[in-house]
């Protein structure tokens, strides 16, 4: 295959929860004859940083320093992108100042970041409740134990990718692992930039949400097997 991938993580525990799914989706792209790149955003993982500092732009200029660097590794010619929940959003802010993306996965993206923030909120309450002793919230600067900064906040909830104007890659592919409006609207959206997409929806668990993920190490082997199934046929 002539062609690069650029893994994008989603953001806090949903990173932690998701690890083992994205280093099994790398090893089958590499074994398709890809090139994949995974990398930790600045103040994330084993990069530089604390996390107080990240934020979404930078998020941006992460992954673009990733396509950029793996082009250069790999000298291929097609620059694919795959991005799960906020990483899938941070992928098509991406692509958008951009003009070399050929192929974009988004699973799951996070469409409208302020009701993410919330969804963020109630998730982390009901943590705190059943991990932690009453009184124990840390307020608003953190998300299940990983430090959730004000710039962060701030720059997702302005944050909203129904309000796209840009064709984002030559095709796309939209993956849900349910039923879900806001999904359709989305494609409205991309149909109406005039993007070949397509979108596939699969009944499997919602892996970054729930520490079940961590405890069983699953891996939802039907939607690996559906993106790397895509990214091959559209890389012919």
């Amino acid at each position: 295959m002539d062609g690069c991938i650029v893994l994008c993580y989603p953001m806090a525990h949903e990173y932690m929860y998701v690890h083992r799914a994205f280093r099994q989706l790398a090893n089958r792209l590499a074994r398709t004859g890809f090139h994949v790149f995974r990398f930790d955003y600045y103040g994330f993982g084993d990069s530089a940083g604390d996390s107080e500092e990240s934020h979404i732009e930078q998020w941006i200029k992460d992954i673009s320093k990733a396509i950029d660097e793996i082009g250069s590794l790999s000298a291929a010619s097609k620059i694919s992108l795959i991005g799960l929940r906020l990483g899938a959003t941070a992928a098509a802010l991406t692509a958008v100042q951009r003009d070399d993306i050929e192929n974009i996965v988004l699973w799951e993206p996070v469409i409208n970041g302020a009701k993410y923030v919330e969804e963020l909120y109630v998730q982390h309450e009901s943590w705190v409740d059943e991990n932690l002793y009453p009184g124990a919230n840390n307020g608003n600067s953190e998300i299940i134990g990983t430090p959730f900064s004000h710039g962060m906040r701030e720059a997702l909830e302005k944050t909203d990718l129904m309000k796209l104007k840009k064709n984002l890659a030559k095709n796309i592919l939209v993956i849900e692992n349910g039923k879900s409006l806001l999904g359709a609207h989305f494609q409205v959206v991309l149909g109406s930039l005039g993007n070949n997409f397509e979108h596939k929806q699969a009944g499997t668990p919602h892996i970054w949400s729930t520490a079940s993920s961590m405890n069983t190490h699953y891996v939802p082997s039907q939607i690996l097997n559906i993106i790397v199934s895509w990214i091959s046929k559209v890389s012919r």
